[in-house]
Order: C-alpha cells, then structure tokens, then sequence
C-alpha cells in the first residue's frame, strides 16, 4: 500500500484523531490526492463525503476544488454543507460567490453562518450578492448578508444599509446599524429633504 492509499484508509476508517492526521497531510500528496478526494467528495456515505470535505480544505484554491466545495453546499446531510461552507472561507473564489449566496438561505442556522463567514472572506467582490440578498431574500439571508456587509465594510453599500435601517428586522437592522458605524455613517440615517 502506497502512502497516498494509507492515508485515505487512515482518513476513510480511522479515528477522527488519525482521519485529522490525515486531512492534514493529504495536501502534500499533490494531484492524485486532490482527484482521490474530488471521487469521495460523491460517495453515498455521508461520513466520506464530510472527511473528503474536511481534507479538501487544505489544498491551494482552483476553480475544480472550489466548484466541488460549492456543489457540497447543497449535499443532503446539513453537516457536509457546513464543512463546505467553512472550507470555502479559506478558499475565496467567485465561482463560490452564487452558490454561498443561495446558501444563506439554508434552513440551517450554522450553514447560513458560515456562509456568511465564508463570503466575508470575498471581500468586495461580494457585495453585489450580499445588497441582492439584502433587498430580496428571506428575512434571515438577508440578517446574514447584512453581518457580512458590516463585516466587509464597502462604503458603495452605505444606501444599502440606510435603506435596511428603515425597512427591515431589528436583527437586519442591528447588523445593518454596526456597518454604517464602521464606515463612518453610523449618524446619517435619514436623508436630509
């Protein structure tokens, strides 16, 4: 057995200590390692599709990683998705931007979270995404694009965020409220007539 094959046994059928050694380790193997992990990435076992997940984490950003981390955002299993959202945040990409975007949405708090997280880690090339989300989606994306547009802090979504103090929940409001404050626009809630 090769050390490529050793550790995915090790990842596959080891203990969660022994299957962190070795995600932790499978980035040094290179390609086959990554095209080893894309394949388990579609495994009908849950478990194999969260820890090829965790591993992909580790590897350098390319759009074949980044599209198989934002294909997991919409696995069946709540906890697949989480892992995908969490390792996009290390791995900013605008093939993500969509699909983290539709991820707000999720009726799961933490995947909303951290994909929130991970679109912080966009930087502005979100903010278009997140003022969509803000002015059209669900009360709680659009809580969550508004913690990650105070996060960001782009003085190009001020009126957004003006607009968000007037119209939406106090949560939307609260968040919307921390990012004018940071940029300097905490006081200007109304437009003078």
């Amino acid at each position: 057995m090769n050390e490529l094959d050793s550790l995915l046994a090790q990842l596959l059928h080891g203990s969660e200590e022994q299957a962190e050694e070795a995600a932790a380790s499978l980035p040094s193997q290179g390609t086959s390692a990554l095209q080893a992990l894309l394949r388990l990435s579609h495994s009908p076992e849950e478990e194999t599709r969260w820890w090829a997940t965790r591993a992909l984490t580790g590897f350098e950003t390319n759009p074949e990683l980044v599209l198989c981390l934002a294909n997991a955002l919409q696995d069946p299993a709540p906890a697949v998705q989480q892992c995908a959202a969490l390792a996009l945040c290390s791995h900013p990409h605008p093939l993500a931007l969509k699909p983290l975007q539709q991820a707000l949405s999720s009726p799961q708090a933490l995947t909303a979270r951290l994909a929130s997280q991970a679109l912080i880690s966009q930087g502005a090339s979100a903010t278009p995404a997140l003022v969509e989300t803000l002015q059209t989606g669900c009360p709680s994306a659009q809580r969550e694009a508004a913690r990650a547009l105070a996060a960001i802090q782009d003085t190009q979504t001020i009126p957004a965020l003006l607009h968000a103090m007037q119209t939406h929940s106090a949560q939307t409001q609260y968040w919307a409220s921390q990012g004018l404050e940071k940029m300097g626009a905490g006081m200007v809630y109304l437009t003078p007539p």
